[in-house]
């Protein structure tokens, strides 16, 4: 909308109570550089485009008020009764959030959402009802740029088909990656029974991720307000994964955005014999990330080596059902693949295994190395 069509609309009106206008005196604050080059000729401050339009009155009763924030949507009524809809797009200023922020916003979501507590109805047994899965998440934030990605691409790592972050999102600043730890209820559940997984368990693996992915949804969209452009890659029609009965690629149990890899790269965290991330919260629970063009200061990797948090102690290998773990053989993931499938089949539509996360050293914190 041009500036000479919005001061045209205005003065159709003939005594407006209201006018409302953005705050436009920082051409960096706007929604979109491509909606408002009307307003900012050639990234020049528009402070001077914004006293106009709030000078033009039609009266000396008109109020005018001029703010930033969200959209703005309102009537502007003349004294005939004629009305127009004025709706005024404005982005919050990208200082409005931060690490800190980010992270307390994170937590509190986590600790109030009801998608984070298992309800009557869903409940597979009294006891679970109830049952919250996860606690306070933990975060490590990465350059975007980090050379680390680009290594991920290795065909010893992950391949030539994982997606950078450049990828996912051109404007891409930085990474954050979390780690939701399991409730200790959810990991003492999974003890009980040395073959099959609990109740907690499955909950927190199915009713989990559905958890996962609002939590996803709601950091993103925070992020969005606030003028960040975001991308959650595993809720991103471009993402897929390959476990064997798809044909994406040759690769088994592969896909082009690795959780786990990720979280390493941001500083999360370091490999485990089983393959999971060993975390400063443990071993058991879930990981998720957002891609976004927000800058934070990146987190140092605190590690130099990919299994430097394991102590190679082997007991993720004896708690396994299937023994698909071993210090000699490292994980096989086909043996591993058709253990959950048996799962799927005794439990569906919930599925899951997870005894090599817990009754073990790196359960809960990073062990010590033996």
């Amino acid at each position: 909308m041009s500036i000479s069509l919005i001061e045209s609309l205005i003065s159709e009106l003939t005594s407006p109570d209201l006018v409302l206008l953005p705050e436009m005196a920082i051409c960096s604050y706007m929604a979109s550089q491509a909606v408002w080059k009307y307003a900012d000729d050639c990234s020049k401050d528009t402070s001077a485009w914004t006293m106009r339009m709030a000078g033009f009155t039609m009266n000396g009763k008109t109020k005018i008020y001029a703010r930033g924030g969200n959209s703005i949507s309102c009537d502007l009524k003349s004294e005939k009764g004629e009305g127009l809809k004025a709706v005024v797009n404005s982005q919050n200023r990208r200082e409005g959030m931060d690490k800190n922020k980010l992270i307390e916003m994170a937590s509190s979501f986590v600790e109030t959402s009801d998608a984070n507590y298992i309800t009557n109805e869903m409940a597979l047994s009294k006891n679970v009802s109830g049952l919250k899965m996860f606690e306070a998440p933990i975060f490590a934030f990465g350059e975007a740029e980090d050379d680390y990605f680009r290594k991920l691409k290795d065909k010893n790592v992950i391949g030539d088909h994982f997606l950078l972050p450049q990828e996912w999102l051109r404007e891409a600043k930085t990474v954050i990656s979390f780690f939701l730890p399991f409730t200790t209820e959810v990991k003492k559940g999974n003890i009980k029974d040395l073959i099959w997984p609990s109740n907690e368990w499955l909950h927190a693996r199915y009713e989990g991720q559905s958890f996962i992915n609002k939590f996803c949804q709601y950091l993103s969209s925070e992020l969005t307000r606030t003028g960040n452009k975001s991308v959650v890659p595993s809720l991103d029609d471009r993402f897929w994964s390959n476990t064997g009965d798809n044909s994406h690629i040759d690769n088994l149990y592969t896909s082009n955005w690795s959780e786990r890899h990720v979280a390493f790269v941001c500083g999360l965290g370091t490999f485990g014999l089983s393959k999971g991330l060993i975390t400063s919260k443990g071993i058991a629970g879930r990981f998720g990330s957002i891609v976004t063009e927000l800058y934070v200061s990146p987190d140092k990797r605190g590690y130099g080596s990919i299994y430097e948090y394991c102590s190679m102690c082997g007991e993720c290998g004896e708690k396994c059902p299937v023994r698909a773990i071993s210090i000699e053989e490292g994980k096989n993931n086909k043996l591993c693949a058709a253990f959950l499938d048996e799962t799927v089949e005794k439990f569906r539509p919930r599925y899951g295994c997870g005894k090599c996360q817990v009754g073990v050293p790196c359960e809960s914190f990073i062990p010590q190395a033996r």
